[in-house]
């Protein structure tokens, strides 16, 4: 089906049937801008880059951030403990999780060594100096696993040092070094191929970190290359990655058709047209085509068809004309080929966007009616004009209880709809917004149905919040919004505004997606949607299966390598699929996936199979119905549209209730707000209140509040948790757009009749209505959940609204808030979780009066300052690195952990660091320096402290404002509105300093390090050897 569309989408002018949607490129209008009507009369030859310039690129990705969950620890040097052995075999016993979703060993070895895991070789390591990476995710499986080295020595005894990667579930991560948990034998006069011999296994003699010697640490992340940052692989390789590597299901095979040289570009978009040729983007500026001539599809010439488009991440060929999404040049661009020489003689300008172009201009789709579908990340503004019929229309930030960090936080000046999907007919470019609250969807398709899906980006940073989003697989519908908000305003899936996901992905890196429709592939893979991930270096499979008027999916590893950072990926016209590799400046490879398992398993379909097909046919009908009355209204049917609205309003399935609502919220309020109004049964009267709340104005409030005093009141207990949620989504979107004036006492007692066996989801909603009236129940209700809470989410979340308690306290719930925090510290997440415990804390102590600061002092003392401020000492010495290098290999394990903490105490380290679980309290100004050996070698951990101000992370630098009094202020900055900078002067206080920035004259960035220098001049050299110890072997998570 979907190829026959294509088909007619990219037919010659002369052979386009008369119920084409194109008419011939010539009869275009020629669209708002021309750009250039001198095209380049014939392609040029790709030009190759001096290599100044490559180093350059490799250099940059080399110090790129990378998305570490959890700080690898530094791997030991084991051997036996007899050195003179010839053969001798190391192993270790190890849990598998459930869920994994990559797993990577990194090893060295002094001699020639082999890997089994479960018995099955996966690979050798070649010695010292290579540091060997193996994939192990198709062989560890869940549960128990044994990892074997087996080494023989070559002129020096057998010694191994080794890293495990298990990365798995949703943001879970876990490494697993060589050192004392492993055990070895002697297999002397043995050969490696000869299966082991049993012999008594004996601990390892363990010799130190791998970084003790002078040649550092070979498993440092800016040297090795973890699972989620593989592609850095592919930013030093000299060709793409084999195909023979590539791990696929039985029956596929993968080739290489290209690696691309020097001058081809990093590659990120692609684009068959009409006559097979293949059009890339590369990623800085351009586009070239490919010829491919069988046999082998071999590449036959590249030409550069355009030198001046910027990043085009989407590319999209219809008949003579190429759409471009070009992200650097902020537009979409349509060039024609109007004579049909193989040449484009212009380019016009279809669609400006501003914004930024971090999560920016992405891919391109043709829907089903011939329209352009452009997917575009969340630091997108919407274009000037958007179409009055677009189907997502009265969105809004919508926070009943707006959080002040969010526009200090990551991409704090996103505004909704956030990352959206616009459609245009090409030939009157004013777009309609499809649906938005996305993050970063790079990439939308179709499905036989007719019915869209994305494959949407997380905020790694979120780990452990209760606002965070995972990766996910989303059914795109009319209207949708998705519900990503800047900061802290995530909506859960529980909302009743928004729709929850077909399928949740843990760790990844979305790019491209794709249905496998005209591929020759079996059935289950023709239906299958895939999706990219560029980190890991993978393609899902996600096997979709109708659940009600959406679907539900499972996911099925489909294709990996290491690396294989893919950027997209299409169905070719020979039925094959095609895929690219690129992205930051790497080495791009052009492959091409076929089947060639023969006829494949047929397909075998139950009775009961069908029907429950035919019902999730019929009940999207009546979905699509709904969906076809979001774009335009039509006063001559509004009786009979409002009918039926309201009898779908209370639908068993939530995707037809959404569809009713926004179909609902399109026809003017003054038709229907009495009938929502006087509406009687429950589960109707909610959705109406929440389209009345979003589509009408501010005289509603006051009867939806009355309505709502009812419901608590009276009918509270007999409401299932679905109709629960939805009255308290819908009274907080009320007074999230009109509730500014309401009084606090409104909610009164009727909060007791609702706190009565409600579930986890409805609890933390009453808490969030709770907060909002400033209701003296608050207090109590968030403490009693506090005491029982167990996860990250749930504890951030109440410790996050008992920020607005203002009354009640005592010294016990005090002590039970702290507690909390402290607590909630000791659970794994990410940065802005652990920013957010520090805020929370921070305001909650603001709060204490000066009798209650004295009688927690000890609690405060011991949570607010892991390592707590001391009198300044006398100096010892002003330490160089020179002073200090000669000794650094006296830093071992066996030195006293407890001298290290004492260390890190008189230098103040905590007052800015965690350092894990090691120490206590929970300072956030820093970087966490759990894992930090494995960051950086000993020698460089020395410098940073010696030398902070020598390189700064562009994450910690100051500002630096010149006021207009002459004056100037530094500082990290805390926080920014519209009208104001918060600096935390010294690093070292909680005090903070807001400047209106109309009184600023100019700022910059400042060369100088919030970390202070001489903070080791107190300690004697026994004590910084005892601190760079404590760091590397006993500050882990």
């Amino acid at each position: 089906m979907q190829r026959r569309w294509i088909d007619s989408l990219t037919a010659r002018p002369g052979d386009a049937p008369a119920s084409s949607p194109w008419p011939p490129p010539a009869s275009l209008p020629a669209g708002p801008r021309p750009i250039s009507s001198q095209a380049p009369r014939r392609p040029e030859l790709v030009r190759t880059w001096p290599p100044a310039v490559a180093l350059l690129l490799v250099l940059r990705l080399l110090i790129a951030e990378a998305q570490i969950v959890t700080p690898p620890p530094v791997p030991h040097w084991i051997r036996h403990e007899q050195a003179a052995m010839e053969a001798v075999e190391f192993a270790l016993d190890f849990e598998g999780p459930r869920d994994l979703v990559q797993a990577v060993f990194l090893g060295v070895a002094e001699g020639s060594s082999q890997v089994f895991i479960n018995g099955a070789m996966v690979g050798v390591i070649e010695g010292a100096s290579s540091l060997a990476t193996l994939d192990l995710t198709r062989h560890v499986r869940p549960g128990p696993n044994r990892v074997l080295i087996s080494a023989q020595a070559s002129g020096r005894p057998p010694m191994v040092a080794s890293l495990i990667e298990l990365n798995s579930g949703l943001a879970q991560q876990e490494w697993i070094p060589s050192g004392p948990r492993w055990v070895t034998r002697a297999m002397p006069g043995v050969p490696m191929s000869t299966p082991p011999s049993p012999r008594p296994w004996r601990p390892v003699f363990t010799l130190g970190g791998v970084d003790a010697t002078p040649g550092g640490n070979p498993f440092d992340p800016r040297k090795a290359i973890d699972a989620y940052n593989s592609w850095k692989l592919a930013s030093v390789a000299g060709n793409a990655t084999d195909a023979a590597a590539l791990q696929l299901p039985r029956g596929f095979r993968a080739e290489l058709v290209r690696s691309a040289l020097t001058g081809e570009g990093s590659w990120v978009a692609m684009s068959f047209d009409d006559e097979g040729r293949l059009v890339l983007a590369r990623e800085k500026q351009g586009l070239i085509r490919l010829t491919l001539r069988p046999p082998g599809l071999t590449v036959t010439s590249v030409e550069v068809i355009d030198n001046s488009l910027l990043e085009c991440r989407g590319l999209a060929h219809c008949g003579n004309s190429l759409f471009a999404h070009a992200n650097n040049s902020k537009f979409l661009a349509r060039l024609d080929d109007a004579n049909q020489d193989g040449f484009y003689e212009s380019k016009t300008e279809l669609l400006h966007t501003e914004g930024g172009v971090g999560h920016g201009r992405n891919h391109l789709r043709w829907g089903l009616e011939g329209w352009l579908y452009l997917a575009q990340g969340n630091n997108v503004k919407l274009p000037a004009r958007v179409s009055a019929d677009s189907p997502l229309r009265l969105f809004a930030e919508d926070q009943w209880v707006p959080c002040p960090w969010d526009p200090g936080m990551f991409d704090g000046d996103v505004l909704a709809p956030a990352g959206h999907i616009l459609t245009l007919d090409p030939r009157r470019p004013v777009p309609l917004l499809f649906a938005g609250g996305f993050r970063n969807a790079l990439d939308v398709d179709f499905n036989e149905d007719g019915e869209m899906f994305t494959f949407d980006a997380d905020m790694e940073w979120d780990v452990g919040a209760p606002w965070y989003m995972p990766n996910r697989v989303l059914h795109v519908v009319s209207g949708g919004d998705y519900g990503f908000r800047r900061g802290t305003g995530r909506f859960p899936e529980s909302f009743a505004d928004t729709l929850p996901a077909v399928a949740h992905v843990g760790l990844a890196s979305p790019t491209a997606v794709l249905f496998g429709h005209g591929a020759s592939f079996p059935p289950r893979y023709r239906r299958a949607f895939f999706i990219c991930d560029w980190a890991y270096g993978r393609v899902l499979a996600v096997h979709l299966e109708p659940d009600g008027a959406s679907y539900r999916g499972t996911l099925e590893p489909f294709l990996a390598g290491r690396p294989f950072n893919v950027t997209d990926a299409c169905i070719g016209p020979d039925g094959a699929m095609w895929l690219i590799t690129g992205g930051r400046g790497t080495q791009s490879g052009l492959y091409r996936v076929a089947w060639n398992g023969g006829g494949g398993e047929p397909e075998s379909v139950s009775g009961r199979e069908r029907l429950d097909r035919l019902k999730a046919a019929r009940l999207r009908e009546v979905r699509k119905e709904f969906e076809s009355w979001h774009k335009e209204f039509e006063p001559v049917e509004v009786a009979s549209r409002l009918n039926k609205i309201w009898e779908h309003l209370n639908h068993e399935d939530r995707w037809i209730r959404h569809a009713a609502r926004i179909a609902l919220e399109r026809i003017p309020a003054h038709y229907w707000r009495e009938r929502a109004l006087l509406e009687y049964d429950t589960s109707r009267l909610w959705p109406a209140l929440l389209a009345l709340a979003r589509a009408g104005n501010g005289g509603d409030l006051e009867p939806i509040l009355n309505r709502f005093a009812l419901l608590a009141s009276v009918r509270w207990p007999g409401l299932d948790e679905t109709d629960q949620l939805g009255v308290l989504r819908a009274l907080g979107v009320a007074l999230a757009r009109h509730g500014t004036s309401v009084a606090k006492s409104f909610w009164g007692s009727r909060f007791d009749r609702m706190e009565s066996g409600a579930s986890p989801e409805v609890e933390r909603e009453l808490c969030r209505m709770l907060a909002f009236f400033e209701s003296p129940r608050l207090l109590d209700f968030a403490l009693s959940k506090l005491k029982t809470s167990r996860t990250s989410e749930d504890l951030l979340h109440y410790l996050f609204f008992l920020r607005n308690a203002r009354g009640g306290w005592t010294l016990e719930s005090r002590k039970v808030v702290f507690e909390a925090l402290r607590r909630a510290g000791q659970l794994p997440g990410a940065r802005t979780y652990y920013k957010a415990l520090a805020d929370v804390r921070k305001e909650l102590i603001q709060s204490l009066t000066a009798a209650e600061k004295e009688s927690l002092s000890t609690l405060l003392d011991s949570e607010a300052n892991p390592s707590p401020s001391v009198n300044p000492s006398p100096v010892v010495r002003e330490w160089k690195l020179a002073d200090l290098e000669p000794w650094l290999s006296r830093v071992s394990a066996a030195r006293d952990p407890e001298k290290g903490r004492e260390a890190w105490i008189a230098a103040q380290c905590g007052q800015c660091h965690r350092a894990g679980t090691s120490v206590p309290g929970q300072a956030t100004q820093g970087p966490d320096l759990a894992g930090i050996s494995g960051r950086f070698g000993r020698r460089d951990l020395l410098e940073h402290i010696l030398e902070p101000s020598k390189v700064i992370d562009e994450k910690y630098r100051m500002l630096v404002l010149q006021l207009e009094d002459g004056s100037e202020l530094s500082g990290l900055v805390e926080g920014e509105s519209e009208t104001e900078w918060v600096l935390r002067e010294n690093p070292l206080e909680a005090k903070t300093t807001r400047v209106l920035k109309s009184s600023i004259q100019a700022r910059r960035v400042s060369d100088i390090s919030p970390m202070p220098a001489g903070l080791l001049n107190a300690l004697t050299a026994d004590q910084i050897l005892d601190l760079l110890a404590f760091l590397e072997f006993h500050a882990l998570r």
